[in-house]
């Protein structure tokens, strides 16, 4: 333990020993011995010092409680936030869907009794915001096609079906409608125009 005193190094005393061991050792064998001995001795009191505590240990140890149970209020304070702002996010994304299933409902479920059929379907019925919508359309006496498979009219009613099927959900004060009788015959301006 470090007291903050110095210790004198150890003295040798030879003056013990018997004299005919004193007179056998060499000048030399005696330093050498004494080195030896010195090197001992200072190897185990290295030793000693390593083993003695640190008293500042537990001080070291307050500190990082300390630190700890400040980082652990900091991480509870940014869950609790993080928790709210996800719940918040999850109520609008559920208003949200709730608002869009409620008009593709709508749309899906408005028919005319003039028409042929329509359909929307879903790519992805969980998530509809992150996907399409396949919208198909099956004209009066007519067989189930694709769209790319119908005439340029056809395409026409089909469009304007789900402009004004979109009309009927959200009313929107006017519309312009360019050269849509572009493509149709005269039967089919005549039932648009009426329509309209």
């Amino acid at each position: 333990m470090d007291t903050g005193e110095s210790t004198p190094g150890p003295v040798f005393d030879f003056s013990t020993l018997s004299r005919t061991y004193q007179q056998n050792m060499k000048p030399a064998e005696r330093e050498k011995r004494e080195v030896d001995f010195t090197q001992k001795i200072a190897g185990l009191i290295s030793e000693i010092e390593r083993t003695t505590p640190n008293l500042k240990a537990l001080d070291q140890y307050k500190d990082l409680v300390e630190k700890e149970e400040d980082v652990t209020k900091e991480f509870e304070v940014a869950k609790n936030e993080e928790k709210k702002v996800t719940d918040e996010y999850n109520k609008v994304k559920g208003a949200r869907y709730e608002l869009f299933m409620k008009a593709f409902n709508h749309i899906y479920g408005n028919t005319h009794p003039l028409g042929g059929t329509t359909y929307l379907n879903l790519d992805n019925e969980d998530e509809p915001f992150l996907h399409g919508i396949k919208y198909t359309a099956m004209p009066p006496t007519k067989h189930f096609r694709d769209m790319e498979q119908l005439s340029g009219g056809e395409k026409t009613v089909a469009a304007l079906a789900l402009l004004f099927s979109i009309h009927s959900f959200r009313p929107s004060p006017f519309f312009i409608l360019d050269e849509v009788d572009t493509a149709l015959d005269n039967l089919n301006v005549a039932k648009v125009a009426g329509f309209i």
